[in-house]
C-alpha cells in the first residue's frame, strides 16, 4: 500500500495487522476498496464489453447502485455477459481479499427472459435464483403493483410498537407526545419514495386515533375531539397532529422539487427520461396508466406543488408569456385574457414581447 501526502506517493509498505470489527476506519476501507470494482465495471463498459441496461431508450445506463456492503449489478442476461461479470468479480476478489457470500447473493431476472436462459446463468455464476428481491436500504423493492399487502411491513412497525407500550400507565399528553414522535413518524423512511395506498393511510391513523384516546381490545374510549380537529395547528385548538396521507404528500411535493432543481441526479434522470419525455426544465408531469408508484406520486403531488412555484426571468428565451407562472402575483396570463387566443400566440416567450431596448413592445401583445 501507500499513501498520499500533498499528491505525492508516499514509500510502498505492507500492512501487518488488520482492523477489528466495529472498528470506525472500518466503513471508510471498505468504500475505498469497493471503488476498485468501480473501476473494473467502468473500464469494462467504456470498452463495450460490460453492457449495462436502460430502462428507456434515452435514459442513462445502469450497471451498478451501490450503498455501504449493499450492491447490485446489472448487465445483460446473456453468457458472455457472465463472463464479464465473473471475470471482474475474480479480479476485484484477488486484489482486494474478499470474497462474494454465496448465502445472501441472489440472480434476479426480468420477465422477458426465458427459462432456458436462465437456469444457464445461475448455473454458471453459481448463485440462487430469485423473484423477489426483498428490500434494499431497508425499503421493500417492489416489482409489482404497489397495494395495502406489499407495504405490511409498514403496518407491522407500528404494531410492533404500539404492543411494547400499556396504555393504562400513560397520561393523555404522553399518548399524545409518543404518537406525534413515535408512531407517525414510522413511516417517514417508505414514504419518501413509495405513495401509500388510501387505505394503508387510514389504516396508520386509525391505528394512531385509537392509541391516543386509549382505545384498547376491552375499552373502546371516548373519544372526544374529531379527528379533523386533532390534526390542526395548536394555535388553531389542536394538537398538531399530523395525517398520514398529507406527510405521503409533502414528501412526494419534496420529490417534486428535486426532478425540478436537481436533474443530475440519477434517480432523477432515470424517472425523466422514461415518464417525463422532453428536454424541458418544467417536464410533463402527467399520469400514466403504466408507471412506477413514485412517479404516480409526484404527478399526484405535483398539483399541489404548482401554485407554489415560478419562474425567475432571465433572458426570456425558455419562459412562456401566457402559459408560464412568472409574475409576483403567481397568475398566468392565460387566465385572464380570452381564451381564443391563437396557438402560435399562446406558445411565445418572454423575448418576443421585448424590444431591443430592454423595455416591453406593447405593441406586439
Amino acid at each position: 500500500m501507500q499513501v498520499l501526502w500533498n499528491g505525492e506517493a508516499l514509500e510502498s509498505f505492507k500492512p501487518s495487522r488488520g482492523i477489528r470489527q466495529g472498528d470506525p476506519l472500518s466503513p471508510y476501507i471498505f468504500v475505498l476498496c469497493i471503488e476498485r470494482l468501480f473501476h473494473l465495471i467502468n473500464v469494462a463498459v467504456k470498452q463495450k464489453l460490460w453492457r449495462p441496461i436502460k430502462l428507456s431508450k434515452k435514459g442513462p445506463e445502469l450497471s451498478y447502485l451501490a450503498f455501504a456492503d449493499g450492491l447490485i449489478l446489472f448487465a445483460e442476461a446473456s453468457m458472455d455477459q457472465v463472463e464479464i461479470l465473473k471475470s471482474c468479480l475474480d479480479i476485484f476478489c484477488e486484489s482486494s481479499g474478499m470474497k462474494v457470500s454465496q448465502e445472501n447473493t441472489r440472480v434476479y431476472f426480468s420477465k422477458n427472459i426465458g427459462q432456458t436462459i436462465k437456469n444457464e446463468i445461475s448455473s454458471s455464476l453459481g448463485y440462487k435464483r430469485t423473484d423477489n428481491l426483498g428490500k434494499y436500504l431497508g425499503v421493500q423493492l417492489h416489482h409489482s403493483r404497489v397495494s395495502r399487502r406489499t407495504l405490511e411491513s409498514v403496518m407491522e412497525k407500528v404494531n410492533s410498537r404500539l404492543n411494547q407500550w400499556k396504555n393504562k400507565h400513560l397520561s393523555f399528553a404522553c399518548r399524545v407526545t409518543l404518537s406525534k414522535s413515535v408512531l407517525i413518524a414510522i413511516p417517514f423512511y417508505t414514504m419518501q419514495i413509495a405513495y401509500l395506498p388510501r387505505n394503508l393511510c387510514d389504516e396508520i391513523d386509525k391505528k394512531v386515533r385509537s392509541f391516543i384516546w386509549g382505545q384498547t381490545r376491552d375499552n373502546r374510549g371516548v373519544h372526544a375531539l374529531a379527528w379533523s380537529t386533532l390534526c390542526k395547528p395548536k394555535l388553531e385548538g389542536g394538537l398538531g397532529v399530523r395525517e398520514a396521507r398529507l406527510n405521503n404528500t409533502s414528501f412526494m411535493m419534496k420529490n417534486c422539487w428535486q426532478v425540478l432543481t436537481q436533474p443530475y441526479k440519477l434517480w432523477v434522470r432515470v424517472l425523466r427520461s422514461k415518464y417525463a419525455g422532453g428536454e424541458n426544465m418544467v417536464p410533463d408531469f402527467h399520469n400514466r396508466k403504466i408507471a412506477s408508484n413514485t412517479w404516480r406520486g409526484i404527478c399526484n403531488a405535483w398539483e399541489n406543488f404548482k401554485p407554489f412555484i415560478a419562474w425567475s426571468i432571465g433572458d426570456g428565451k425558455t419562459i412562456k408569456f401566457w402559459l408560464d407562472c412568472w409574475l409576483e402575483s403567481r397568475t398566468t396570463l392565460i387566465k385572464v385574457v380570452d381564451m381564443s387566443l391563437p396557438y402560435q400566440e399562446r406558445e411565445k416567450v418572454l423575448e418576443n414581447y421585448v424590444g431591443e431596448d430592454g423595455n416591453w413592445s406593447i405593441e406586439g401583445i
